[in-house]
């Protein structure tokens, strides 16, 4: 587990990889709090090194505890979505109903592929 925590007690990233049962390797990216100009460098940083060799089958971004997104978060979820896609890796994310209406509002639900 990779633990990337901003000076912010109350934001925090975490990746997790794992197999799954039926053998897809897959990373959970974890974050808790705002998603804003000062924490979207660590949320960069933490997809990026979910991406790195070897690159799981799936990136799961679980957002349920995210309170906000602005566009700098927006950005860098689109920019994962294109990593992944350029690399061959299905991406998934988990929204909470803040990011879930800024993506609808964006029309970026589909990019981000957003699970229901």
């Amino acid at each position: 587990m990779t633990d990337l925590n901003t000076a912010e007690p109350d934001w925090s990233v975490t990746i997790d990889r794992a197999t799954t049962s039926d053998g897809i390797d897959q990373v959970q990216v974890v974050v808790i709090g705002a998603i804003d100009p000062s924490t979207t460098p660590k949320l960069r940083a933490a997809w990026t090194a979910a991406l790195q060799p070897p690159a799981p089958h799936c990136v799961r971004f679980d957002l349920t505890r995210v309170m906000f997104c602005g566009s700098h978060g927006m950005r860098s979820l689109v920019e994962a979505a294109d990593a992944c896609e350029a690399g061959g890796v299905t991406m998934r994310v988990l929204a909470s109903p803040p990011v879930r209406r800024v993506a609808e509002i964006t029309h970026l639900s589909e990019v981000l592929h957003l699970e229901p």
